[in-house]
């Protein structure tokens, strides 16, 4: 499981998810050599298939990475649009999950050029 500083006293409490939240979905899954399965595959998802199947392989590579590394956190909704640009692709994700017993919908922005 993914370490996170999830106190439920912690100032910062959403602040803490969702940037662990980024580490994972930036981190190219098999990249870290002591845990392989630690990442996505996102960025090959946006660059190796078109964006309708991007988006539902991409929607379950964020449901399998829930499970594997923030299973007490589990998602009650993934969306996610891909938007392009010439060479590079900005992720919108909008991730609503249940903290401190209400439902808080987390919204990431990341980019992504080929290479």
């Amino acid at each position: 499981m993914y370490d996170i500083s999830l106190s439920k006293g912690s100032l910062n409490y959403e602040e803490s998810i969702t940037e662990a939240l980024n580490n994972l979905f930036t981190t190219k899954k098999g990249s870290i050599p002591h845990n392989r399965a630690f990442g996505t595959n996102i960025e090959k998802y946006l660059f190796e298939v078109n964006s309708n199947l991007a988006s539902r392989l991409i929607t379950k590579d964020i449901q399998y990475t829930f499970s594997k590394f923030l299973h007490p956190l589990q998602p009650k909704e993934v969306s996610v649009q891909i938007i392009e640009d010439g060479g590079v692709k900005t992720l919108e994700t909008s991730i609503t999950v249940v903290i401190n017993n209400k439902d808080k919908t987390l919204k990431l922005k990341n980019q992504y050029k080929r290479g």
